[in-house]
């Protein structure tokens, strides 16, 4: 009888654990695939009349967290930097989805020094 009680509790033990398992990499498939997707997210960013944004400033600028692909935002700043612009004071609506060229297109540049 205490064979019998000890089998039926290691099975159910093992049984508890197969299903733990098996739900946890339900649940991590799950995440993967929902974030794996890219969601299309709008960010709003200011720049203020007061504000320099330039190729050198953009690191610590709104801008840097705005744009969540870095190879973008590394792009963006070396099209500054080759160019010597600054991003003219205003309110810019940037999308995850932005190509390089849509996100040019929104962005309002001036020559670095101009007023």
């Amino acid at each position: 009888m205490v064979k019998s009680k000890k089998k039926v509790l290691l099975i159910t033990f093992v049984s508890f654990i197969f299903l733990l398992t098996v739900y946890g990499l339900y649940i991590t498939q799950y995440n993967n695939s929902s974030t794996s997707m890219l969601v299309n997210k709008h960010r709003l960013v200011i720049v203020e009349n007061n504000e320099i944004v330039d190729y050198k400033t953009i690191d610590s600028h709104a801008f840097k967290s705005a744009i969540v692909d870095e190879e973008k935002f590394d792009q963006l700043k070396q099209y500054m930097q080759e160019n010597n612009l600054e991003i003219k004071p205003g309110e810019y609506e940037i999308e995850d989805a932005d190509s390089f060229k849509k996100l040019l297109k929104k962005i309002n540049f001036k020559k670095s020094g101009d007023k």
